[in-house]
C-alpha cells in the first residue's frame, strides 16, 4: 500500500467525530436570553416657589461704646492713684490727685475778692440811697448822684469778675482731683504717681489712664457694596426689618445683637461698607479688641426656586440639572444660577415649580432613560430601616 495514501487516510478519519460532535451541541438545549436591567433608584424632589431667610457671615472686632481719655486738666504732681488698674469704675470716682496746694492757695485769694467786692457794693449802696434821698430834697447836686450811682455799678461789675475769678480757680482746683468721667474699665495708668503732668488747654493735657465703657459693646465690620445694597432694598421692603447679629465663633457669650449703623460711603480701594451691631454686656464677655465671626440675620429673599447643589452639574455648557417628567424618564436641562444660599443654589431660569429633578443617584442618570424615583422622605425612611437591627437576631 502506498504510504503516501496511508497518511491521507489518517489524516480525515476524526472529521466524523468532529461533525458529530458539532451536531450534538446544536441539537441541545438553546442559551438563556439576556435580562433587561432594572430602571435606576434615583432621589428626586420637586421644585418650589419659596421664601429664604437670609445670613450673611462676617468677620468682626470688638470696641468699646465708649473710649475716654482721661487727662490732667491742671499742672502739677500726681501724688495719689485711687483706682485698682483694669478694675470697674463708676462715673464720678476718684482716679487720680495732683497736688492741690498752690491752686488752693488761688481760689482762697479769689474767694477773699469777692468778700472785698461785696463790701465794697455795700457801701456804695448805702452812699447811692442816701445821696439818692438828699437829690430829691435838692441838698446835693445832680453831679454828685451821677458819681454814687456810678460806683455802685462798678463796685457791682466788680463782684463779678470776682466771682468769675473765684469760679476759675475752684475748677482749677476741682481739677486737681481727676474723676471718671464715664462707668467703665479703667486701663493701666500711663504716668505713676510722683510724676509732673503738664495739663494744657483744650486736648493738650498728658494723658493719665483710658476708660473703656464696655456695656454696650459696638461689633463692628465691613461688607461688600452688593450686601449693602441688597440689605438697604430688603430691609425697605420688609417695612424696616430689625438685623439680628449673633456671635457665631471667638467667643461663648450669648445674646442677641442687633445692627445700629451702615455707613453711607463705600471705600473705593476696598468696595467694602463699614457697618456696626451694638451687643448687651453686662457681664463684660466681650472685650474691647477681641476679633469674632458673627451671623446677620433678620431678611428674607421672598419667592424665589432653590434646589440642593448635588441636584446640579456642571460642564463646558454650563449648569445643567434632570428633569423627571411623569412617565419617570429623565431629560437634561440648562439652568441659571443666580448664587448660592447654604446648601443650595438659588436660580434665575431653567425651572418651573412643580417640576421634578434629580438629587440623589445622579450618576446612574441617562438621557431618556427610565428611573424608579422616590421621594427624600422614602429615601430617609428606607434607609432608616435598612440600618435598623433584624428582629430575633
Amino acid at each position: 500500500m502506498n504510504p503516501v495514501r496511508l497518511r491521507s487516510l489518517a489524516a480525515f478519519r476524526p472529521l466524523p467525530l468532529l461533525l458529530s460532535t458539532a451536531l450534538l451541541a446544536a441539537c441541545g438545549p438553546s442559551a438563556p436570553p439576556q435580562r433587561e436591567m432594572p430602571p435606576a433608584r434615583v432621589v428626586v424632589d420637586e421644585v418650589a416657589v419659596r421664601d429664604l431667610p437670609l445670613t450673611y457671615e462676617y468677620p468682626a472686632r470688638v470696641a468699646g461704646s465708649r473710649v475716654v481719655e482721661v487727662r490732667a486738666r491742671v499742672n502739677g504732681v500726681i501724688t495719689e492713684r485711687a483706682y485698682r488698674e483694669g478694675q470697674p469704675v463708676k462715673q464720678g470716682d476718684l482716679l487720680f490727685r495732683i497736688e492741690p496746694d498752690n491752686y488752693k492757695a488761688v481760689y482762697d485769694q479769689a474767694a477773699a475778692q469777692v468778700a472785698i467786692q461785696q463790701a465794697a457794693i455795700q457801701q456804695a449802696q448805702a452812699n447811692y440811697n442816701r445821696i439818692k434821698t438828699l437829690v430829691d430834697e435838692g441838698a446835693v447836686s445832680r453831679r454828685e448822684f451821677d458819681q454814687a450811682e456810678a460806683t455802685l455799678a462798678q463796685a457791682r461789675a466788680g463782684l463779678a469778675a470776682a466771682q468769675a475769678n473765684r469760679t476759675a480757680a475752684g475748677l482749677n482746683l476741682e481739677y486737681t482731683e481727676v474723676r471718671a468721667p464715664v462707668d467703665g474699665i479703667a486701663s493701666k495708668e500711663a504716668v505713676t504717681a510722683g510724676n509732673l503732668v503738664s495739663g494744657a488747654a483744650g486736648a493738650g493735657g498728658d494723658l493719665l489712664t483710658t476708660i473703656v465703657q464696655a456695656d454696650p459693646a459696638y461689633v463692628e465690620f465691613s461688607m461688600t457694596e452688593p450686601e449693602l445694597l441688597r440689605m438697604r432694598a430688603l430691609t425697605r421692603q420688609d417695612g424696616g426689618a430689625e438685623l439680628k447679629v449673633r456671635v457665631r465663633s471667638g467667643s461663648s457669650c450669648a445674646g442677641l445683637g442687633r445692627v445700629d449703623f451702615t455707613d453711607s460711603v463705600v471705600n473705593p480701594a476696598t468696595g467694602t461698607a463699614r457697618a456696626r451691631a451694638v451687643f448687651g454686656n453686662v457681664d463684660g464677655c466681650l472685650v474691647s479688641g477681641q476679633f469674632l465671626a458673627i451671623e446677620v440675620t433678620g431678611l428674607t429673599l421672598p419667592q424665589v426656586i432653590a434646589i440642593p447643589k448635588k441636584g446640579v452639574q456642571f460642564g463646558q455648557a454650563g449648569a445643567m440639572v434632570w428633569v423627571v417628567d411623569g412617565k419617570n424618564v429623565a431629560q437634561p436641562r440648562p439652568v441659571t444660577i443666580q448664587e448660592s444660599w447654604n446648601e443650595e443654589w438659588i436660580l434665575s431660569g431653567g425651572l418651573e415649580a412643580g417640576e421634578r429633578i434629580v438629587v440623589d443617584g445622579i450618576m446612574k442618570v441617562r438621557p431618556g432613560a427610565t428611573l424608579a424615583p422616590v421621594t427624600p422622605e422614602e429615601d430617609a425612611a428606607q434607609r432608616a430601616q435598612a440600618a435598623a437591627p433584624k428582629a430575633g437576631g
